[in-house]
């Protein structure tokens, strides 16, 4: 309940009892007639006035609704008749997002309806330096104004308050939240975050889509066909990958082991570590160590490390750096194994993609030459027309670019040749045996194996690939 002050005064046969807030924000009158008689003189809207401006109430007086109780001899009932402007509190400040902050999936749909399960978008990516929320500040909200005519000061809305976690900080002008990694934006409880660890408690399959992220990843299961995994970080998986494609900025660990085909790849910048590989296409730019390889194109920038009971290295082209180790290269069938050392993989698949490309602009220059020697007859006989003419001068370019192109290249070619010639440092260690159909090249130096050897090691001395047995 408000708490009242009253005030009462007699005005002729009148009396005027008048209560007032405490805060003065609002006046109730009352008027009483003290006789049963018309009295001789009416009250009048000045004299109630008066009343109320002895009592300080100077704003927010209803005349109207004094003069109404007056004319229709309103009495003995409480009238508001003053009431004060009431301030108006601000709005609160509230956090803007700048992503989404729950996950959900997004079902993206093409023009016949059909959901690509591959790209579900289910988790929020953020990269360092991001701005995930901005404070919106409160305002400041209107005064008022009492019966008394004083001003009452506007209340303001309350300041939000962020709430973060790891890897999340405040700009210096405390208006905004910043990622301080590249990860996974998260909102644990009531906090925002950043996880530069992603983790997928099951496969990475159609309840995940493809994962592109840029930290870690560890996968509780396992990498289904046809989908992609792109991380920044190391990839852990403790399931297997299956025909996925598989790019990694750091080191790839495999609990279970590859299972791949023709479509598809995997790529790591750091060391892979896995249980077996098979029928799949691995380049990696670190150490290779795993219990066996079969059927596999295998790319290694450092040391194949081929260990466990089977130790197997079969079927397949493998190119490795330095070194290889492994108990049993071959099979007793003579199954094709092609095992290349000394080169960086990567130089290799460059000497590759420039002979394929070498080759594109031979067969660009073939058929180009038959109709340059046309147009070169057609000119010297005068019977190309302007139009030809400029059709026939953008061709020579072509043709005089295509020649550029193919000395470019060349010079490429040779370059690399030049550094497989002159490769002496590379080594294969056999523990167990090597069998036929297995060609050895170290540098430019190759050897085929024709019977089946015990174990032993093989490495170039004197210009060619000895093998020296143990």
């Amino acid at each position: 309940m408000f708490q009242r002050i009253n005030f009462d005064k007699i005005i002729d046969d009148y009396t005027l009892k008048l209560v007032v807030t405490k805060d003065y924000m609002k006046a109730y009158l009352e008027i009483s007639l003290d006789t049963d008689e018309i009295p001789d003189k009416n009250l009048t809207v000045e004299e109630v006035e008066n009343f109320l401006r002895d009592k300080e109430i100077v704003y927010g007086v209803q005349t109207n609704i004094i003069r109404d109780m007056i004319d229709s001899r309103i009495y003995q009932k409480s009238v508001m008749v003053a009431e004060a402007d009431m301030p108006q509190k601000g709005d609160d400040g509230y956090i803007q997002y700048t992503h989404r902050i729950k996950n959900s999936i997004s079902l993206n749909q093409d023009d016949k309806g059909n959901i690509n399960f591959k790209e579900l978008g289910w988790f929020i990516q953020v990269s360092q330096g991001d701005i995930l929320a901005k404070k919106i500040p409160p305002t400041m909200g209107h005064g008022g104004k009492n019966l008394k005519g004083e001003e009452i000061p506007a209340v303001p809305g309350k300041e939000a308050v962020f709430k973060y976690g790891k890897n999340v900080e405040e700009s210096e002008d405390k208006t905004s939240l910043i990622s301080t990694k590249d990860g996974r934006l998260e909102y644990a409880g009531d906090k925002l975050q950043v996880n530069d660890v992603l983790t997928i408690k099951g496969n990475v399959d159609t309840s995940t889509g493809n994962i592109n992220f840029g930290g870690d990843v560890v996968v509780n299961g396992d990498i289904k066909t046809g989908f992609e995994v792109n991380c920044v970080g190391s990839l852990e998986v403790n399931g297997v990958i299956e025909a996925a494609n598989i790019i990694v900025g750091r080191d790839l660990v495999v609990k279970g082991g590859v299972q791949g085909n023709a479509k598809s790849s995997i790529k790591v910048s750091g060391s892979t570590i896995c249980r077996f590989i098979e029928n799949a296409c691995v380049f990696s730019e670190g150490d290779i160590i795993t219990d066996f390889v079969v059927h596999s194109n295998i790319s290694c920038g450092s040391n194949l490390v081929v260990k466990g009971k089977k130790g197997l290295i079969v079927g397949g082209e493998i190119r490795v750096k330095n070194e290889i180790n492994a108990q049993v290269i071959g099979s007793y069938m003579g199954t094709k194994t092609v095992i290349e050392i000394g080169l960086d993989p990567s130089q290799k698949n460059k000497l590759d993609a420039y002979r394929d490309e070498l080759h594109s602009y031979e067969k660009k220059l073939k058929e180009l030459q038959p109709t340059i020697e046309t147009g070169k007859q057609l000119l010297q006989r005068g019977l190309m027309d302007n139009i030809k003419k400029i059709s026939f001068v953008k061709m020579l370019e072509d043709y005089n670019k295509t020649v550029q192109n193919i000395s470019i290249v060349e010079t490429e070619i040779q370059k690399i040749e030049k550094q497989l010639s002159e490769i002496r440092y590379g080594m294969m260690q056999v523990k167990d045996k090597i069998y036929p159909g297995v060609k050895i090249t170290i540098g430019r130096y190759s050897r085929y194996i024709k019977d089946e050897t015990g174990a032993s090691k093989f490495y170039v001395q004197d210009g060619d690939i000895v093998i020296h047995k143990n």
